[in-house]
Order: structure tokens, then C-alpha cells, then sequence
């Protein structure tokens, strides 16, 4: 029988979501705040696109390091300097057009964005083994609560962006990343204040004793070709993620010619749609295998996406419902991707689910730049369509690695 959770932890694992929802809404911040970014910086689409590659430089480099040695570190006091990191680069960045005139600042910006990308990494590699070691009995709850966490940040994002900017004032941009970076201050404080509370009673109460039990190669997935395979899957469907993300709203600003709250709106309601599907996937988990699952609701919503595209300005309904419907069909697909990974290496889970960090933030330094590249010489239609089809593709390598992974496993039950 399960124990009861005492105050301070049920507080501590609310704490746990609140850095999912901060971390969120730096995140996503970025796409329905681009207009006025490219505006009061005076850069181009590829320059705002490298915002985001610097910014993922740092992810890319903290998941590589974590991912190998994490295990070593104390997980509550990890998680809690990354809030404060990504607090100080928010708020840096948030205080910008204080100290620097109009068109100044872009380099100062490309090393605040760089602190930050370290931090929410950190977030995302730890916080998942923190919620499992402090939750033993309760992690099958927790773990997908602070998940759907990260998805209420993701969506509120684009309204707190819509409220906070002017968009007759470029320097507004800063006002969201200045109150994000204010509330992960906040979090941040009170994660380590509870940690320490409840640090005896947890696993890292004795931290030299877990350093002695990390011996071996946390790497070894990457020795089997389905761990490069399954990277790829996670590299396609984290580009089609991360491209939306931060250029959704100026793609229907700039091709569908919608006002900007409008624009950024529509992202909002990609990540409603993503945000219900987190809450009802064990319903679908227990009916339907995985690759089945991942497979249907990947080609619904690339095809979802892609009539978005196409649909022409006067069909908002349509758009709206599209966009609704494409959020919700994906909404799963981190989750069901970690699951694909962790039963191809059932030992070596933590390396397993390390590889959706490592290609979220490759997406993440690659996708944006493409795409911006890509809009300059090409307008939004071919990138976006590009977009959809990374979806598609990255089913495509999943289904292509489950069928070795299934032979292999049958050919072992039969010897």
C-alpha cells in the first residue's frame, strides 16, 4: 500500500511542476514574441532563428554532461541553480532596453539566452530521476502531473506574451522574459528551501554512496543502432515541435495576414490541444501499442498541420480547428517516444531517456535558423510544409527500428 504524502512533500512536488511551468514559458516565449524582438534588434528572420541556436548550444552541452554524469550530482541542488540560471538570463534579458538604446544589445542578448539554455536543460535532464528517486511509490502519478505542467506553461505562453507586450513598442519584448525570470527566482528559492527540508529522508542524503554506484558507461545505447535510430525519430519530431513553436505566429501573421494577438493565439491553442492529450494518453497507452499509437497520431497531425497551411485567411474556423486538432493528435509523442526508448534498453533507462533531451535541444540549435533561412529566400509556406513532413518522417524511422528491435527480441525467445 502506497504512503501517504506528508505536507512538505505533496509542496515540494507541487514546486516540481512550478519549474515545468517556468521553464515552459521561457521556452515559449520566443515565437509569439518575435515580431518585436526582429523589431527592436532590427535582424533578420536567420538572426532571430540563431537566438535560439545559441540558446541550444548550452542545452545541447549540459544534456551531454548530465546525461553521461548526472548521476553523481545532488539532484535537488542541480535543479535548483538551474532556476536561479535561467532566472538570471531572463532577467538580464528582460532589462535590456533599460540600459541600451533601440537596435543595441544583440550580442548581450546571444550570451543571456546562453545562460539560460543551460538552465532549462539542467531542468528538463534532472528533473525527471528527481521526481522518480523522491517518489518511488508515486512517480507514475507525479511524473505525468508535472509533465502536463510543462504543457500548461507552453500554452499559456503565447497569452502571457499577447498581455504583457505593446506592439507599438518594440522594447516591450522584454516584459515577458523579465516577469518569467522574476517567477523562476521565486521557484527556484523555494525548490532548494524544501529540498533541504526534505533532503535526509531522500536519496541524496548520502551522496557519496551514490557516486561509488555510477560506475559503467552511461553511453552504451549509442553502441546499438536503434539508439541512433531512435535519436533521428527524436531529432524529426522534435524539429517539427520546435519549428512550430517559434514560428507558427509569424507564419500566420506574415502569410494569413492575422493580427498578432491573433497569431500568437493560435499557438496557444496548438498547446490546449497537446495539453489535453498528456491527460488522456494512459487511456490510449493501455489500448494500443506504442509504435501503433505513435505512428496513427503522428500522420493525423502532420496531415492536420499541413491543411492548416494551406487553408486560405478567410477560413479562420477551419485554422483554428486544425490547429486544435494537430496539437492534440501529437500531444503524447515525447512521452511515447521516452517509452519506445526505455523498452529498446530496458537496462540502461536513464541514457535511454537522456536521448529526448539530446534531440530536443539539436532541434532546437537547428530548427529555428533553417527555418528563418529558409523564409527569407523562400517565404513560410515551403518550411512549414517541411515541417509537417518531419513529422511524418520521424514515424517512418520508428516504425523502421521497432521492426529489427521486434525480430531481434523474438529470434532471442526461440533460442
Amino acid at each position: 500500500m502506497k504512503k501517504k504524502l506528508d505536507s512538505m512533500y505533496l509542496f515540494f512536488a507541487c514546486l516540481c511542476c512550478g519549474a515545468f511551468v517556468v521553464y515552459a514559458i521561457y521556452v515559449n516565449s520566443f515565437g509569439p514574441n518575435a515580431s518585436l524582438i526582429m523589431q527592436y534588434f532590427n535582424i533578420t528572420e536567420s538572426r532571430h532563428g540563431f537566438i535560439i541556436t545559441v540558446q541550444s548550444v548550452g542545452g545541447l552541452l549540459t544534456a551531454v554532461w548530465l546525461s553521461l554524469f548526472g548521476e553523481r550530482y545532488n539532484k535537488i541542488y542541480v535543479i535548483s541553480a538551474c532556476l536561479a540560471l535561467l532566472a538570471a538570463g531572463s532577467i538580464l534579458t528582460g532589462v535590456l532596453p533599460v540600459f541600451l538604446p533601440h537596435n543595441g544589445g544583440y550580442m548581450l542578448l546571444l550570451l543571456f539566452v546562453l545562460a539560460s539554455g543551460i538552465g532549462y536543460t539542467g531542468i528538463d535532464v534532472m528533473m525527471n530521476g528527481a521526481i522518480t528517486e523522491v517518489y518511488p511509490e508515486h512517480k507514475d502519478t507525479i511524473l505525468p502531473v508535472a509533465h502536463a505542467f510543462y504543457s500548461t506553461g507552453a500554452m499559456a505562453a503565447p497569452v502571457f506574451v499577447a498581455l504583457t507586450v505593446d506592439a507599438a513598442r518594440p522594447g516591450s519584448f522584454s516584459v515577458p522574459f523579465l516577469l518569467s525570470g522574476i517567477m523562476s527566482a521565486v521557484v527556484g528559492a523555494a525548490y532548494l528551501v524544501v529540498g533541504r527540508r526534505i533532503m535526509p529522508s531522500t536519496p541524496y542524503a548520502d551522496m557519496a554512496r551514490r557516486r561509488a554506484g555510477t560506475a559503467g558507461n552511461p553511453a552504451e545505447v549509442f553502441r546499438n543502432l536503434n539508439g541512433w535510430l531512435i535519436l533521428c525519430a527524436c531529432l524529426l519530431y522534435f524539429s517539427f515541435m520546435y519549428g512550430l513553436s517559434v514560428w507558427m505566429p509569424v507564419f500566420f501573421q506574415q502569410e494569413k495576414g492575422m493580427e498578432q494577438q491573433l497569431s500568437g493565439l493560435m499557438s496557444t491553442v496548438f498547446f490546449l490541444g497537446a495539453l489535453l492529450m498528456r491527460f488522456a494518453s494512459p487511456f490510449f497507452f493501455r489500448r494500443i501499442p506504442i509504435e501503433r499509437f505513435y505512428a496513427a497520431a503522428g500522420i493525423l497531425s502532420a496531415v492536420c498541420m499541413a491543411a492548416a497551411f494551406a487553408a486560405g485567411p478567410s477560413m479562420v474556423p477551419l485554422i483554428v480547428f486544425l490547429v486544435f486538432a494537430g496539437g492534440f493528435l501529437q500531444g503524447a509523442n515525447t512521452v511515447a517516444l521516452v517509452m519506445i526508448s526505455c523498452s529498446e534498453f530496458p537496462e540502461r533507462t536513464a541514457s535511454a531517456s537522456a536521448i529526448t533531451v539530446l534531440a530536443f535541444n539539436l532541434a532546437a540549435m537547428i530548427t529555428p535558423l533553417a527555418v528563418g533561412f529558409l523564409a527569407e529566400n523562400h517565404g513560410f509556406m515551403l518550411p512549414m510544409y517541411l515541417l509537417a513532413l518531419c513529422m511524418a518522417g520521424s514515424v517512418l524511422v520508428v516504425l523502421a527500428v521497432r521492426r529489427p528491435g521486434r525480430a531481434q527480441r523474438s529470434q532471442a525467445s526461440r533460442q
